[in-house]
């Protein structure tokens, strides 16, 4: 944190009440990026927002949006909020980006990258390795995970299932995957948790979220900052 950033952290604490700067500790202690989840081409925004919120619910702190023919759109009152406290990164096909640029720069930082989906060809989720930095790609309502997605992913992983019904909804199978993958995380000794460069920057992030006037509390302070004399 630089030494603006670490002024306007300790301002906004005279904002912020004790249980509220107690809550933000405890939530960047279970905070991790450990685990990210890719959203591709998902277009009903009801789907969405309830994949954001049980992201969020379970202390992920990026998710991936690739869109391609369909526009990513959220819906308020399933989101909660939730997606104010998360870090969307997104990828649009009216920009030149698709899924393989999402899947090069999520290798390139160490990821190894999952496609979920039934089928022969994958492993079930209890026998995938949790040894390394993984993303999951979850594909949209109709289609699933792109053929591409597929050809570029370092595996498959599926869900168990016991009827004649072939596959969960989007929020569902994300909630079952993040259940299982991230109490495992948790009993773990893997390097899961936010670097202290991470969790300052949310710290400050967070506190301008969790404050009424935000703005003007900060534009207000930069000017004090800035016109005071250095040093």
């Amino acid at each position: 944190m630089n030494t603006y950033e670490e002024s306007l952290f300790a301002y906004l604490q005279n904002f912020l009440t004790p249980h509220k700067q107690a809550l933000i500790e405890k939530i960047l202690a279970h905070r991790t990026r450990w685990i990210t989840v890719v959203l591709e081409n998902i277009y009903q925004s009801q789907n969405a927002s309830a994949v954001i919120r049980t992201c969020e619910c379970y202390g992920l702190q990026d998710i991936h949006v690739v869109e391609k023919q369909s526009a990513f759109e959220t819906n308020r009152q399933v989101l909660k909020g939730s997606h104010k406290w998360m870090t969307l990164r997104k990828y649009k096909a009216s920009a030149g980006q698709s899924i393989s640029d999402c899947i090069r720069g999520l290798k390139d930082n160490g990821y190894q990258v999952w496609a979920t989906a039934p089928g022969v060809h994958a492993r079930p989720m209890n026998e995938m390795p949790l040894d390394q930095k993984t993303a999951l790609i979850i594909g949209n309502e109709l289609e699933g995970v792109s053929p591409e997605a597929m050809r570029l992913a370092d595996a498959c992983v599926t869900i168990p299932m016991y009827g004649f019904t072939e596959s969960f909804n989007l929020s569902a199978t994300v909630a079952i995957l993040l259940s299982h993958f991230v109490p495992q995380l948790h009993a773990s000794e893997l390097p899961w948790h936010l670097t202290e460069l991470e969790k300052s920057a949310l710290r400050v992030q967070w506190s301008l979220k969790s404050v009424r006037k935000a703005e003007t509390l900060e534009k207000d302070f930069k000017k004090r900052f800035f016109a005071a004399p250095a040093g």
